[in-house]
């Protein structure tokens, strides 16, 4: 089995654990320019399909507080994207709201740091040697890429809650 985990974001990530947790792959958001693009994130994910044997969990775009119109826009129009290519795939996916996977994956983290603090927590208990950076040159762990480990993460907990 493989899971796929998506933080759907311009500056989201992509995660592929097998079945056992083990990582696949963990990669920023492929983007064109300054845009997430759904060819290359149809291209990445292409290959680590096990044809029946792979589920995708994707974050469920929402509007956003103080978000622009536009932005929101943009925002939905690439998580339709990113559905689009799990159909076209043929791969089962479900929309996972963050309030859903976090509440599964911030046990044990401190309640009163802000998000992306507790998700760095939860994520470093799973995978201790693993920085989440983005590239060599980065200095702290990329959101997207921790946010999509942990969503691809809570699939894995998922199928083992239904399967046993």
């Amino acid at each position: 089995m493989r899971v796929i985990g998506i933080d759907v974001g311009g500056n989201g990530g992509i995660c592929t654990l097998d079945g056992s947790g083990e990582i696949i792959s963990l990669i920023p958001m492929p983007k064109n320019g300054t845009s997430a693009s759904p060819s290359d994130i149809y291209k990445h994910v292409k290959p680590l399909i096990e044809e029946g044997n792979t589920f995708a969990f994707i974050e469920k775009a929402q509007a956003m507080p103080k978000q622009g119109v536009s932005s929101m826009f943009k925002y939905g129009y690439h998580a339709g994207g990113l559905e689009m290519i799990f159909i076209a795939l043929a791969v089962p996916y479900e929309l996972v709201p963050p309030k859903t996977w976090q509440k599964s994956m911030f046990v044990g983290t401190e309640a009163k740091q802000p998000a992306k603090v507790r998700a760095y927590q939860a994520a470093s208990r799973l995978a201790p040697t693993l920085d989440f950076k983005a590239s060599e040159r980065s200095t702290k762990p990329h959101d997207g890429m921790v946010d999509a480990f942990l969503i691809a993460n809570y699939g894995i907990r998922k199928f083992a809650v239904v399967s046993g």
